[in-house]
């Protein structure tokens, strides 16, 4: 199943990249900004408002104007340039104010729904109904494997580089996987995937 074999393989950069900034997330905000811990608790709500404002709304609303296919490659690449854009974030800190972080954690949540909620959709529409408990145990096998792999390479980048550089490193590795996957074969497998889907539910209504 080759629509499958290129989920697992997009699913291993994103969730290796997602165990280091759950590495270095932390200890940017303690070490690097200096957040107090009435802010570090107060970010990592505002973190977690954004997962929920991005899987109830941001998400399945993008999904209606976009091919799944097509929002996923685009939101692996808009979380990288996200979390590239850590780098200026410590200058505008220093400018504005605490304010910032908070608003970049909050995209950060929120912009996790532009991976999940594509993710899940081209799963259901490239695994046939009998083997989705089997292919639903390698994805999340594969996902787990890959972010237990990003939290120890997060732990040896923020010693080489700091964690600062360590988490836009990880997002420049992002962007260069949303670049180079579209060129392979499963992406097209995808998108004729997702063409073939939108048919089926034009030709039912």
């Amino acid at each position: 199943m080759p629509s499958l074999r290129f989920l697992l393989l997009l699913l291993l950069p994103i969730t290796l990249v997602v165990g280091i900034l759950n590495t270095n997330l932390v200890a940017v905000l303690t070490t690097t900004f200096h957040v107090s811990a009435f802010h570090f608790s107060l970010i990592e709500s505002s973190m977690a408002i954004g997962v929920i404002i991005g899987a109830v709304w941001f998400g399945p609303y993008l999904m209606k104007r976009l091919k799944a296919n097509t929002l996923l490659i685009s939101g692996t690449a808009v979380i990288g340039i996200w979390m590239a854009l850590i780098l200026p974030l410590d200058w505008i800190r220093e400018e504005t104010g605490i304010g910032a972080i908070y608003i970049w954690c909050t995209l950060i949540g929120g912009f996790n729904a532009l991976i999940n909620v594509p993710l899940s959709t081209l799963f259901l529409q490239v695994t046939p109904p009998d083997f989705r408990g089997r292919g639903s145990s390698l994805l999340g096998l594969t996902s787990s494997s890959a972010q237990m792999i990003g939290i120890l390479f997060g732990g040896w980048i923020a010693k080489e580089t700091g964690v600062l550089y360590g988490t836009a490193l990880s997002g420049l590795l992002l962007i260069l996987v949303a670049i180079i996957l579209p060129f392979g074969k499963g992406y097209k497998n995808l998108s004729n995937s997702d063409h073939s889907k939108k048919r089926k539910e034009a030709a039912a209504l």
